[in-house]
């Protein structure tokens, strides 16, 4: 178990006097709620007495913040560009960048796999989609931790700023690229999108931002995490290296890297005996409820070899992550390349520091030996 979490088993749903909300914790009651979006709001502007929706120009209006019809009329118009032939056909790229980096570890004996892989292959990867070159990836390396500290649940004045800056500057870039593939489109993700009927310009750009915060970003985190926790148990290396996708979901159900999925309630809702009066917030714990998946007694503990249980790390129902595709690619290519590169990788520090983010869990650092 890893040890930033809690191992004492919470009740399934209990009332967290600090956030005046309703904590979800149960695996079956957190996934209902994540499916009923016809009762259940992502909509922040629908919180008793808060409008938070012009917090920023582009994510506050993100696809992931919106409820029917809006929200279906999105996902229907931008799920061509993210299905699975779109992202199979990247794999082979996606190994190539991930091949490079470690390449460059090779004359080392010791790296850090945030600094070195974990940080660079999403942004490299995001960037060979967007086909916007070298500069790009630099600038999505630059922007992506500053565009998404407004996903905190607490947000502060500078937090929001940040993220404001970050869209300015890849809002800058990225428009006028936009624009020419709009005349002059290409054979890359950007074209597909402002060729979709019915997207705004704003819109597009939303997306975009939405993929490098919570693909980019996360499945960086997500490569951290896992790496850490295979090292900790390197028996179970060779049940990663037999069948990558199978170890990745299981990875994601333990290892995932959203604290707290966040649910609103646009009228007075009950839930498992309780009154949620309107206007106010639900949290959903996803790794506690993750560990207590009904589909195994041992669910709390990470077998690389188990048949996927299922989990809610991206989401179930109307809302389930477009990008998920490609999170699984880009963690499955870099920890089955990482592990093969580097049989003897060790830990260097057994107790890394974990970044203080209320949505985020990722490490600052995690130094690894990389030989004997």
């Amino acid at each position: 178990m890893p040890t930033d979490l809690v191992t004492e088993k919470p009740e399934p749903l209990y009332w967290e006097e600090q956030s005046h909300a309703y904590v979800i914790t149960g695996y079956e009651l957190a996934a209902s709620v994540l499916r009923d979006s016809a009762r259940w709001s992502s909509d922040p502007n629908n919180v008793f007495g808060v409008n938070v929706g012009s917090s920023t120009p582009y994510l506050s209006s993100a696809i992931v913040l919106r409820d029917p019809p809006d929200h279906t009329r999105m996902r229907s118009q931008m799920g061509p560009a993210f299905s699975s032939r779109v992202v199979e056909r990247l794999r082979p790229r996606v190994a190539a960048i991930v091949d490079t980096t470690l390449d460059g570890l090779e004359d080392g004996d010791e790296a850090d796999i945030i600094a070195d892989i974990s940080t660079v292959v999403p942004p490299s990867v995001i960037a060979e989609l967007f086909d916007i070159g070298v500069e790009g990836a630099l600038l999505i390396l630059e922007q992506s931790p500053r565009l998404v500290r407004w996903m905190e649940l607490r947000p502060t004045p500078a937090d929001i700023q940040s993220t404001i800056d970050a869209e300015a500057a890849l809002a800058a870039f990225l428009t006028p690229i936009l624009q020419a593939r709009r005349v002059d489109p290409g054979d890359d993700f950007l074209s597909a999108l402002v060729a979709t009927e019915g997207l705004s310009l704003d819109e597009v750009l939303t997306t975009c931002f939405i993929m490098l915060a919570a693909g980019g970003e996360s499945t960086g985190k997500l490569i951290g995490n896992a790496t850490l926790a295979i090292l900790r148990e390197p028996e179970q290396i060779p049940a990663l290296l037999a069948d990558p996708a199978r170890a990745v979901e299981e990875l994601l159900r333990v290892e995932g890297t959203s604290k707290r999925l966040i649910r609103i309630a646009p009228e007075d809702r009950e839930i498992a005996g309780h009154t949620v009066p309107k206007g106010h917030i639900v949290y959903i714990d996803v790794l506690a409820a993750n560990r207590d998946h009904p589909g195994a007694a041992d669910a709390g503990r990470m077998d690389l070899s188990r048949e996927p249980l299922g989990h809610i790390t991206m989401g179930v129902g109307p809302h389930y992550c477009l990008g998920a595709g490609l999170a699984r690619v880009m963690t499955s290519e870099t920890l089955a390349r990482l592990f093969t590169r580097f049989p003897k990788m060790r830990l260097l520090d057994q107790d890394p520091e974990w970044n203080p983010s209320t949505t985020f869990r990722g490490l600052r650092a995690l130094p690894v030996g990389l030989r004997e």
